[in-house]
């Protein structure tokens, strides 16, 4: 055969698997959360695979179940149906294309209700007597501000109290200020008076949990061009949003981020954590924030190569081509214990790593040919293990909305179970579990990388792992305050 015919073909197969050349498309799974009211910007084809060398296959559509709550149009855009409310709900859907029987794929999408507003009060949605049993309270954050207000009449005077919070003027006598204290039951009241007539007004309040926002960073000086692992260690969030302080930003419970600019940075971590009632309707959306500086040297530091995931107990080599008198090399395990390895002061080492999660190679350069930053540089090294811990909580009351998160490594599938669960949503190495009744429920995950455990020294038992929560789900009660 002609090699260039053969290169072709190894093109080919690289990039779509040989046995599916015949096929015209690979359709993909999909997991996405969808607020009630609002378009959905989504399309289930566009992780699919398309065989160019097949012909087209035709439209997608539902094939298992039938849906009342979610379009799918032909071009695999979805959309809600006029007139359907199917907030709190988990659907679990397939589709396939029109001409290819073997081309479907599964669709999970959990429905939510729209963020309601939970910076202004009025308490004329509250009017009459304190009555927590004959309708809502107002959903207030921890540790944040409301505004609270009545209408307002110039002739009129007004007494505010508040239990569950402190409080201050606000741009007139119907208008104040509040700043909520701990998770718990409040109360808002304001009594009117307007010609000799008092009426009172109460309002109780449902003071949710928020996040206190917490991260760590494998460094806060390093040289230009070098990276910093931003890891987050609040517990109970939803999201993660990441602004490094150089107009960059990420998502994720852990990132890293290259500075190419000297200078002071602030870094700052945003989590937020979605609060639910029991029938799946989202209530506030509680978030912290806190920053650190990262002070990024004028030089750039010497390289270091070599650097991927590995398995654990992986041996492997790592060099440079700094050419300097001096170099200094350090390896971390997990907790910054000390690696053994060989080849200190050489441009290359030889690492034999332990079980993971991950460890850390830093070089120090010295009377060098070139500049180079004084600092040490620091590269993070992924390990999969053969066991980890899964964040989240251990005790929660039935309806609460939890997330739960095990190390994101490259390349790795992550296989979730739940027990005890109403809802699950899956994103990768988190899930976002909506609890049901009161009992126990576990949450079990098993992840694994194809790649890795094929590569030579390897084989199918390698580079994988499991890891076991279990939970505690409790019936909810609630304590109202009097007033």
């Amino acid at each position: 055969m002609n090699p260039k015919i053969i290169k072709l073909f190894l093109a080919v197969c690289f990039a779509f698997p040989c046995n599916l050349l015949a096929q015209a498309v690979v359709a993909v799974d999909d997991t996405l959360t969808v607020i009630q009211g609002q378009p959905i910007q989504y399309n289930v084809t566009d992780n699919d695979i398309v065989n160019p060398a097949a012909p087209n296959p035709g439209p997608d559509f539902w094939i298992q179940p039938a849906s009342p709550c979610i379009n799918l149009e032909d071009s695999g855009a979805l959309s809600f149906p006029p007139d359907t409310t199917c907030i709190g709900q988990m659907l679990e859907y397939t589709y396939r294309y029109e001409s290819c029987a073997s081309c479907s794929a599964r669709v999970s999408i959990q429905i939510k209700g729209p963020q309601p507003d939970c910076y202004f009060i009025n308490m004329g949605d509250f009017s009459g007597n304190f009555n927590p049993d004959s309708k809502r309270c107002a959903e207030v954050c921890e540790n944040s501000a409301s505004a609270c207000f009545t209408t307002y009449n110039p002739g009129s005077t007004y007494v505010w109290s508040v239990i569950g919070g402190a409080f201050s003027p606000g741009i007139n006598p119907a208008t104040i200020n509040i700043y909520w204290g701990a998770q718990g039951a409040g109360t808002i009241s304001v009594a009117v008076t307007t010609g000799g007539v008092t009426t009172t007004n109460v309002a109780c309040t449902n003071i949710l949990e928020g996040p206190t926002a917490s991260f760590s960073t494998t460094s806060t000086s390093i040289c230009k061009n070098a990276s910093v692992t931003f890891t987050n260690t609040t517990a109970g969030v939803s999201n993660c949003f990441w602004d490094f302080g150089d107009g960059s930003s990420a998502s994720g419970s852990s990132v890293t981020h290259t500075y190419s600019t000297p200078g002071t940075h602030t870094a700052c971590l945003i989590v937020s954590r979605e609060n639910f009632d029991s029938n799946g309707t989202q209530l506030c959306n509680c978030s912290d924030t806190v920053c650190v500086d990262i002070l990024v040297d004028p030089l750039s530091g010497p390289n270091i190569y070599c650097v991927s995931t590995l398995c654990a107990q992986d041996s492997t080599k790592y060099w440079t081509d700094a050419l300097c008198d001096s170099l200094t090399w350090t390896v971390l395990g997990p907790d910054n214990l000390p690696v053994v390895f060989t080849g200190q002061g050489q441009d290359t080492i030889s690492v034999q790593w332990g079980d993971g999660p991950s460890g850390t190679v830093s070089l120090s350069a010295k009377d060098c040919i070139g500049a180079y930053c004084d600092g040490p540089v620091s590269v993070n090294i992924p390990i999969i293990p053969a066991t980890t811990t899964i964040t989240g909580a251990t005790e929660v009351c039935r309806g609460d909305v939890e997330t739960y998160t095990v190390p994101k490594w490259m390349g790795v599938k992550y296989e979730w179970q739940v027990s005890g669960a109403q809802s699950v949503v899956n994103n990768g190495n988190t899930i976002l579990i909506l609890w049901g009744q009161a009992g126990v429920g576990s949450v079990m995950v098993h992840y694994f990388s194809d790649f890795l455990s094929g590569l030579p020294g390897h084989d199918s038992t390698d580079c994988m792992g499991t890891a076991t929560l279990n939970v505690r789900i409790k019936e909810p009660f609630k304590v109202f305050a009097p007033f």
